[in-house]
């Protein structure tokens, strides 16, 4: 826990714009 968060965030970030841009797309 908190031993790499830098993956976690860039792993929640990267949902989101996958998230988004398969709204954009749809």
């Amino acid at each position: 826990m908190g031993k790499k968060p830098g993956i976690k965030h860039i792993a929640v970030a990267g949902n989101i714009g996958a998230g988004k841009t398969t709204l954009a797309e749809k």
